[in-house]
């Protein structure tokens, strides 16, 4: 049943996202000269609409056809702010990319934006994409044009009133890299970038997402590395004034060690090992 499961999930994966990225770019190649010639300009959110319901059907249907489940715990305060948010995850596996937009949306509808490493804009489909949303891509060896960019980036989020998603660890936490880490469960964050959106962006709350795939044993989305996993995500806003200016340094000292010590309470819970295993 898990050879299955992976073959349909591999198909599923291949004929959505081939259909779901063909039918927005020629709607966008429609629409765009259609709208110049009654003077009007595509909405700067149409592509992160599209990229919301891309998300959330990715990660729907991925645990679907993998007897997978989620388990998300969000703060109540959430529901009673009305505006985007600075978002920090961790990041374990291909799918969080699909968590984040499934988080956002939970949390009212909202949309999102990404920070990118440069190298992405090899990859068609996503450098289109985060274009057209003008998601940011820096270059992680020249910090000034990756502060410049994320600078650019906070304008825009400020303008459309969208939300920013960095994974601050800048790369996927496989096993063979936490065991070069200091932390238990984490690669050691990266938060120059997240300390810019901060700078930018002093008056929004940061909404911190920390995430367990619970009897994972892979990393990519086309295998079995999910088969019959328990998804666990725990969303925590805090607002502006409750944190320092030094956005970097809160980061390393407190949060992070209070997300890698939440991921090792989920790892020992019985019931969610159990829940992931039955």
């Amino acid at each position: 049943m898990n050879a299955v499961s992976a073959l349909l999930s591999a198909v599923y994966f291949l004929i959505f996202n081939l259909t779901y990225s063909v039918i927005w770019f020629v709607s966008v190649l429609l629409l765009r000269p259609m709208l110049r010639m009654v003077g009007h300009e595509l909405p700067r959110g149409y592509t992160d609409v599209w990229a919301t319901g891309w998300g959330v059907a990715l990660l729907r249907g991925g645990l679907f056809l993998s007897w997978a489940r989620v388990r998300l715990n969000m703060d109540d305060r959430i529901a009673d702010h009305d505006g985007p948010f600075v978002v920090v995850m961790n990041h374990q596996a291909t799918f969080d990319i699909a968590v984040a937009f499934y988080v956002l949306w939970k949390a009212g509808g909202r949309r999102m934006r990404w920070v990118l490493k440069k190298e992405l804009l090899r990859a068609p489909v996503v450098r289109q994409a985060c274009l057209e949303t003008r998601s940011a891509f820096v270059d992680r060896r020249n910090r000034r044009q990756a502060a410049a960019e994320l600078r650019r980036f906070a304008a825009d989020l400020k303008r459309d009133r969208v939300s920013g998603v960095i994974f601050v660890e800048g790369t996927r936490a496989t096993p063979d890299k936490i065991r070069r880490s200091r932390w238990q469960n984490l690669l050691e964050p990266r938060p120059a970038g997240f300390a810019v959106l901060r700078e930018e962006l002093p008056d929004w709350p940061v909404l911190s997402v920390t995430l367990h795939w619970h009897g994972k044993d892979g990393v990519a989305v086309f295998n079995t590395g999910i088969w019959k996993s328990l998804l666990q995500v725990e969303c925590t806003m805090y607002e502006p004034d409750a944190l320092p200016s030094d956005g970097g340094g809160w980061l390393e000292a407190t949060e992070w060690p209070r997300c890698d010590a939440l991921i090792t309470r989920w790892k020992t819970d019985r019931t969610l090992i159990g829940r992931a295993q039955s």
